[in-house]
């Protein structure tokens, strides 16, 4: 069966919650769905606001639901470790928890996709792990949230399944995606990742390693966490500072470092270091405004990813 596991930090997820669950008790009253159980487990990374500390705890009176404040922060991959271990169930199913669900049928469309083989003949096999896949917001919030809003709904472009599919363990996403108990634990999440950025990407190309199969499907959760302009940059380079720590076999995956890599076996890399500051405030000035420019967007981060890099 189904463990949901929601890793949390400084966020409500209250509503999350009692929509899966309100999912998985009618999956469990459903004639279809013969000794289907779930649960859910949120873990809570330390967050500092009390207040969404309160709303969460209120997760512990709801049925089949658990909430966990850790004592001290451990970072984005050790906390998924961390509730693998803590799961009861065969399957995880993974829900960054700035998610919203958009099907009423999200739960079920899941369980559809793996459950056993003699009751679903029209799949050859039962796959290791399922990606839903993710939807951006259908407006943006306000100017101050342009930057995150435009690079998502470009983003979506790309985020059907079938066109995921054509590169499935590229597209590879930890926002929401269903994976049997036993893969994750011979794999699990790059402790290397305590900060925000690339973890998806190593767990991607660990399955790649281990030739296990990806399915892709159009099961999508809307992700409600626009950050405003400045709070998205911020988190830009904090994903560049990580991924310039990380192995060289994992940058070998990463388009940015590869054209780095390839800037600097030209000698070119020096020279992109040097302009950078130059015209650094003249990009912020775009993206941080209410029009940003996602070409201006890509010579940024070339641009501060060579910097730290030299």
């Amino acid at each position: 069966m189904i463990s949901i596991l929601i890793p949390t930090y400084n966020y409500t997820c209250l509503t999350l919650v009692k929509t899966l669950q309100q999912q998985g008790e009618q999956l469990c009253q459903s004639e279809h769905m013969t000794n289907f159980r779930y649960e859910i487990l949120v873990a809570d990374d330390c967050s500092t606001q009390q207040n969404t500390i309160k709303n969460n705890l209120e997760i512990n009176r709801i049925e089949n639901c658990t909430y966990t404040l850790l004592p001290q922060n451990i970072g984005r991959a050790a906390i998924r470790n961390w509730l693998a271990n803590q799961a009861t169930y065969d399957y995880l199913l993974f829900i960054d928890s700035d998610a919203q669900v958009c099907s009423a049928h999200f739960l079920a469309d899941y369980w559809n996709a793996v459950k056993p083989i003699s009751s679903n003949t029209d799949r050859p096999e039962t796959p290791a792990v399922v990606c839903g896949g993710l939807r951006n917001v259908s407006f943006c919030p306000g100017k101050k949230y342009a930057l995150r809003f435009t690079y998502e709904a470009d983003a979506d472009k790309r985020r059907s399944a079938s066109q995921r599919s054509k590169n499935p363990y590229a597209q590879f996403s930890t926002f929401n995606f269903l994976i049997a108990r036993n893969i994750f634990c011979s794999i699990g999440f790059n402790e290397q990742c305590k900060h925000y950025g690339y973890e998806d990407v190593y767990f991607g190309m660990e399955l790649k390693k281990k030739q296990i199969s990806i399915c892709h499907i159009d099961n999508p959760l809307i992700h409600l966490g626009i950050d405003t302009n400045l709070e998205f940059l911020n988190k830009t380079e904090t994903a560049l500072k990580t991924l310039h720590s990380l192995d060289d076999e994992i940058k070998e995956h990463v388009l940015i470092a590869h054209t780095a890599e390839q800037l600097r076996k030209i000698h070119l890399l020096v020279f992109c270091n040097r302009l950078f500051p130059v015209f650094r405030p003249l990009l912020r000035r775009n993206l941080l405004g209410p029009h940003p420019s996602l070409f201006l967007f890509k010579l940024y981060k070339l641009g501060f990813y060579a910097h730290i890099k030299e």
